[in-house]
């Protein structure tokens, strides 16, 4: 969630007793998607206009808390159904303050034509082996034609 605050610093300077900060910030989970057309605050990946006869592949890259084992994807629903998700571990390891994973959404050739927007979005659902992280849900906007 978001932190919206103000810091106060007392002086011995006459002049200026008191000095306000304001602080603001994000408080970000257990896990965090970054990358090109990531919209975080909806939690939609934007894919775009895909020509169904080619396909595409997108990456963002996922930041987790460091657990005792790397996470893996145990399991991928979307929809559309052909929509596929894969977890590349790129920096693991109990010491980082965060693991760094690379994501992997394909739409893949001969797709079905169809469109989700952000009103009728498509969905990803990740289910990981992650102990705080045991889903990760993405919306879809693209059109495929």
């Amino acid at each position: 969630g978001s932190v919206d605050e103000r810091v106060t610093v007392f002086t011995d300077v006459e002049a200026q007793p008191e000095i306000h900060f304001p602080v603001n910030g994000v408080v970000t989970g257990p896990a965090v998607v970054i990358g090109q057309n990531w919209y975080a605050g909806r939690r939609l990946l934007d894919l775009g206009k895909i020509d169904a006869a080619k396909g595409k592949t997108h990456k963002l890259t996922l930041m987790v808390d460091p657990a005792d084992e790397p996470m893996e994807l145990s399991r991928v629903q979307s929809v559309p159904s052909y929509v596929e998700a894969t977890l590349t571990p790129e920096q693991t390891g109990k010491e980082l303050a965060k693991e760094r994973y690379t994501l992997t959404v394909t739409v893949p050739p001969d797709a079905r034509k169809g469109y989700f927007s952000p009103d009728q979005p498509g969905k990803l659902i990740l289910y990981t082996t992650h102990p705080e992280v045991a889903e990760i849900h993405i919306n879809l906007q693209m059109l495929v034609e």
